[in-house]
């Protein structure tokens, strides 16, 4: 039966983040979302589908809507997708790391792919505030419980946990926070941007 859901959980990824110009059907975003919702069990197995589906392809629109549905699953979805996603990231899975990502399916598609790389770096500092203000939160909740929490802050990496190793600083990541309200209204547009393209190619 596990075996039959991961299949079935393949294949909505794949339906969600098809070569379509239009953006994908909610039916496939409820259904993700359901099926992980319903058990733990599943949010690794959702994150290595996307992982597959980002690494594979050269074409922005698979990308984008990748990247959308990992927006959707990290704002409607089982909490433990945000830890399954900083734990891929750090074991060296490419999820977020789209630094690298160049579209070869379309031709004068650089503004595009700069979106793209743009849209995940917004989703990876995301995830690793929200993980970073968790953490925090608990430390204050033991703390007003009668811990005095100072091992967690005598503790460097475990304090550090979700934050980003190129800024330590907590003033940082809040500038980031606010720069990220400019790219989710981007990105709840970037639907409209599906609509005015050219044919896609498949991927091989």
């Amino acid at each position: 039966m596990a075996a039959n859901k991961s299949a079935e959980l393949e294949v909505l990824v794949v339906k969600a983040t098809s070569h379509d110009e239009d953006p994908a059907d909610e039916k496939y975003y409820r259904e993700i979302i359901s099926l992980i919702s319903s058990s733990g069990g599943y949010v690794n197995a959702c994150v290595a589908a996307i992982s597959r589906r980002i690494s594979k392809t050269r074409d922005w629109i698979v990308a984008l809507k990748a990247l959308m549905l990992v927006h959707r699953v990290l704002i409607y979805g089982n909490s433990l997708f945000e830890e399954a996603l900083l734990c891929a990231t750090r074991n060296g899975m490419r999820v977020l790391n789209m630094s690298d990502f160049r579209d070869e399916a379309h031709s004068n598609s650089w503004d595009h792919t700069g979106f793209v790389r743009y849209y995940a770096m917004f989703l990876d500092e995301k995830v690793e505030f929200s993980v970073f203000e968790r953490k925090v939160r608990e430390d204050e909740r033991k703390s007003e419980e009668g811990g005095d929490g100072s091992g967690s802050r005598e503790n460097g990496d475990d304090f550090e946990y979700g934050m980003p190793k190129r800024s330590k600083s907590y003033g940082g990541l809040a500038r980031r926070e606010q720069k990220m309200e400019v790219t989710a209204i981007r990105a709840n547009e970037a639907g409209e941007a599906l609509r005015h393209t050219g044919p896609a190619v498949e991927d091989p």
